[in-house]
């Protein structure tokens, strides 16, 4: 399967390369290409990227699609610019928060959100045809025509950051930000968040210091990924500085992690439980649904009860948590690593928006540091071990034969959860890298730890079980 959690991807030069993202792009035109309507295109500021993107609009233009093309921007605000024109769709070419080596390619469709999984289906069935690696499991599609010398698309440029920006502003207290007087500093990553959240804050009345604030695609700041280890620098700055809010993205800016004032580390699962809080304050007087990923903190659902919502269990990733939200008609949705999904905004992972919210919380409420005590304390564990791809099954179904011999209740919305008497524990692969993630959540610290670090140990001897049977 060429789809992932979250697209599609890859390494440079061995999965990603440019003739592969040409011709993916031409089984995408084909299936989007409606009229004269734009499909736009987009991306991340990798070193990879610029040459990716090109291959995408000569893809495009191939096939007779019109291309606009908005150069680097965060994957949000490419989003926006399709939600807010009469785009057909688009392609972003992100790998997120994935190291510098890798790249990918997001799917969007004319609300700009990922498309759906039966439509991944399609464009991957029309690439292989294309492409001459067409499964016998694979029903054949119908075939590409590339367009006659005068009838390839039209190629044209377009800025989204501005609309983006206004965009948000617009759904925040800009008076009672601006009154407060709040300073900020934005670890950006190297990644193209720096075009737009440091911008957006002094906008709305904040002082702002960037760490990481330049783009440079090989990422030398920090790796990408906003987890705790990653962004030891933001928390020692926030230590030594009087600054009211950290705030870190990851390469694509769609994610945002927050450090508070005193230089402690927000947990994603804690970030998402205060901004619920304030959506369902602010909500209809009616159950509201709150869909977010399997891995997410109990601390969510002691939120929703609170309020009386209901928080929904979904595979990883914000393509199901985002329909989820549509079915539901849910004020928030998102996910513990800092993707967050604001409805009234747009119905995808908002780094940009996360932030704004996030600092509105604060103007309203005070340190974010005394609002967190406000909230239940749970422990939570998150790592991972490399797991070959064709393995992931096995592992899975290891987990689910261990578990059920134990006694012990489980669930296999995404990867297998079992419910333990002090917690809980997930083993999940992942969608978008060769590995698989052993996460955990409890009350007690020193029990969690040594839960993930129990199964940790499992998985490394059931991969290598795997690999012995399989020669």
């Amino acid at each position: 399967m060429l789809f992932g959690t979250n697209g599609i991807r890859g390494i440079v030069g061995r999965e990603l390369t440019a003739n592969f993202c040409m011709e993916l792009s031409q089984a995408f035109g084909s299936l989007y290409r409606k009229g004269k309507k734009e499909i736009v295109i987009g991306s991340d500021a990798r070193l990879s990227s610029e040459m990716l993107r090109k291959a995408c609009v000569a893809g495009l233009l191939s096939v007779g699609c019109n291309v606009v093309d908005l150069g680097y921007a965060p994957t949000p605000a490419i989003q926006h610019y399709i939600k807010t024109t009469s785009a057909a769709g688009g392609l972003i070419v992100t790998a997120s928060h994935n190291p510098p080596q890798f790249n990918g390619i997001k799917t969007l469709g004319d609300s700009g959100i990922e498309i759906a999984k039966d439509e991944e289906s399609k464009v991957e069935r029309l690439y292989r045809s294309i492409s001459g690696k067409l499964s016998l499991f694979l029903p054949p599609p119908n075939a590409i025509k590339l367009a006659d010398w005068n009838n390839i698309g039209r190629f044209s440029r377009a800025d989204p950051l501005e609309g983006y920006i206004e965009g948000i502003k617009k759904k925040v207290d800009r008076k009672l930000i601006k009154s407060k007087n709040l300073k900020i500093v934005a670890d950006c990553a190297n990644g193209v968040g720096a075009l737009t959240t440091p911008q957006l804050l002094r906008e709305l009345g904040c002082e702002v210091v960037t760490l990481n604030g330049n783009l440079d695609g090989a990422f030398p700041g920090r790796d990408p990924e906003p987890i705790r280890d990653n962004i030891q620098d933001l928390v020692s700055f926030m230590k030594v500085n009087d600054f009211d809010l950290g705030i870190a993205h990851d390469g694509d800016a769609d994610r945002a992690i927050f450090v508070t004032g005193k230089g402690e580390f927000v947990e994603g699962d804690y970030s998402l439980a205060l901004l619920a809080r304030e959506a369902l304050r602010g909500a209809e007087k009616r159950k509201q649904v709150i869909p977010t990923g399997v891995n997410t903190s109990s601390v969510l659902q002691d939120v929703a009860k609170e309020y009386g919502g209901e928080v929904k269990m979904m595979r990883v990733g914000p393509m199901s948590i985002a329909r989820a939200m549509m079915e539901h008609g849910s004020p928030i949705g998102g996910e513990g690593n800092g993707g967050i999904i604001f409805p009234d905004f747009q119905y995808c992972r908002d780094g940009g928006m996360a932030s704004a919210r996030m600092v509105e919380i604060i103007a309203r409420n005070g340190p974010i540091s005394e609002i967190l005590k406000e909230l239940p304390k749970y422990h939570m564990s998150k790592r991972k071990i490399a797991c070959p791809d064709k393995l992931k099954g096995y592992v899975v179904e290891k987990s689910k034969k261990h578990f059920a011999e134990k006694g012990v209740e489980y669930v296999t919305i995404d990867g297998v959860k079992a419910y333990l008497d002090d917690g809980w524990v997930l083993i999940r692969p992942s969608g978008t890298e060769p590995i698989v993630r052993v996460e955990g959540e409890s009350k007690d610290e020193g029990m969690v730890e040594k839960t993930t670090s129990s199964y940790i140990e499992k998985m490394g001897n059931w991969i290598a079980e795997a690999k012995d049977d399989k020669g």
